[in-house]
């Protein structure tokens, strides 16, 4: 607190702009960079505080939360931008970083030149009423919610933001347990099956999947026994609500995320012990406990295997395999092959989609980007997505907890993104994870 006092009576007594910037940490600007992240690790329980008796719509929460960051992300912006130039130098922009920046800058030109060519549809301008995903929605994830992420380095802030958001999503599953179990909570109400606040039980599979890997880790790699319990309790009990709640892309998704957690462990040079397979080992406890009571997730891998075989034998119920998901991708290829180079534009193929599927989304985010900005944006997405693992590849030796943390929760989540949309209350945490995953801190606080 001291220090910060100095701090703060360094920069009034500056005498020129110049010495005022030279005056402020990049400590300081580095926590502005955390706001962002912060605020959206909130967010879900804030919208479970506001609606209580009354319908809020997440929506309207979520645009006051981006309101807030767009303050603090210009006060971000101009500090960091003047204290470069005064300094001559850039504490918190990483080498490593740079090409990722490239290929994620490169996306976004893809996207505003698609949305010229296909034109300022009322989609582009506002997004479709149910995702509110607008051409600006989709630039903030890029340009605010990552690239204000990727300049977080201290192990402090994100071991903040990771634990800020794993209380959250507690909060959300002891509630959305007691709600489907104990007593009716109103303002769960407004969607079918295990959903909490979020308006589609997938929605809220696809964010447990992040609090439960990022947990798994934390209980893996945390020193501290009181961290280490915190990160287990947390575990189980997202972990039980997400194999109730029967969304099985993410089921399988939080099962990849952990074998990939163990393929990093050997990749970085670490013994596999019984504590590092521990999460998956209760997991799949969990799934066949669960399986005896609502004999949901055998039902689903049976599923799958008929589904699979209906595919590949073309049988008439190929359409509907997948819970429909088939029938989806395979009218969104053809639609990406009328438009290869530059898409249909924000949500271009919505009304064609409905039209024959009754949906407007086509459940894939890889197949989504195609569609929506073309071919060469896709890749450019994934091969900015690649380089963050290959950055962590790079500097294998030198990865944090949190780092690896966040690194193995954004791998589940992109797994999920194969059977999944992008939304603007859960898309936000691929990107928060992906920056915080940029550049480990330099002390590595690793110790298995």
């Amino acid at each position: 607190m001291e220090e910060i006092t100095a701090d703060i009576k360094k920069v009034l007594k500056s005498k020129s702009i110049g010495e005022m910037f030279r005056n402020i940490p990049w400590g300081f600007i580095e926590m502005l960079a955390a706001v962002p992240a912060l605020l959206y690790a909130v967010v879900p329980v804030i919208q479970f505080i506001v609606n209580f008796g009354s319908v809020y719509a997440f929506s309207e929460t979520i645009y006051e939360c981006d309101q807030k960051i767009l303050v603090f992300f210009a006060v971000l912006l101009v500090l960091m931008t003047g204290k470069s130039i005064t300094e001559g130098k850039n504490e918190l922009l990483a080498k490593d970083s740079l090409r990722v920046y490239g290929f994620f800058l490169i996306f976004v030109l893809l996207m505003i030149i698609s949305t010229f060519v296909n034109g300022f549809t009322d989609y582009a301008l506002h997004g479709e009423f149910y995702r509110n995903e607008s051409l600006f929605t989709y630039i903030k994830y890029f340009a605010v919610i990552f690239f204000s992420a990727s300049l977080i380095k201290s192990r402090k802030l994100k071991r903040l933001i990771l634990y800020t958001h794993l209380i959250s999503g507690t909060i959300l599953s002891v509630a959305a347990f007691v709600h489907n179990h104990i007593h009716t909570i109103f303002q769960f109400c407004q969607s079918d099956g295990v959903s909490a606040i979020f308006r589609n039980l997938n929605h809220f599979a696809y964010y447990l999947t992040t609090v439960i890997l990022v947990s798994s880790v934390l209980f893996v790699l945390e020193r501290k026994k009181v961290l280490k319990a915190v990160s287990l309790s947390v575990f189980v009990i997202n972990s039980y609500v997400i194999i109730m709640n029967d969304t099985f892309g993410c089921y399988l998704a939080c099962i990849a995320g952990m074998s990939f957690f163990l393929i990093i462990m050997r990749i970085m040079k670490r013994k596999i012990n019984f504590t590092a397979v521990l999460p998956l080992i209760i997991f799949i406890v969990l799934s066949i406990a669960e399986g005896i009571l609502y004999g949901n997730v055998l039902a689903n891998f049976i599923s799958t295997l008929f589904d699979m075989n209906s595919i590949v034998n073309d049988t008439e119920t190929a359409d509907s395999a997948g819970s429909g998901r088939w029938k989806l991708w395979t009218e969104t290829v053809k639609y990406i092959g009328e438009a290869p180079f530059l898409g249909h534009g924000v949500d271009g193929i919505a009304d064609r989609l409905f039209e024959v599927t009754e949906y407007t989304r086509t459940h894939n985010e890889y197949l989504q980007y195609a569609a929506f900005f073309g071919i060469p944006a896709a890749l450019v997405y994934v091969s900015g997505v690649m380089c963050v693992f290959f950055n962590g590849l790079k500097n294998k030796l030198k990865l944090d907890v949190c780092t690896i943390a966040a690194i193995t929760a954004a791998f589940g989540y992109l797994v999920s993104a194969f059977f999944g949309n992008t939304m603007y209350y859960t898309t936000p945490y691929l990107f928060i994870l992906l920056g915080l995953s940029c550049v480990p801190d330099i002390k590595n606080d690793l110790q298995y």
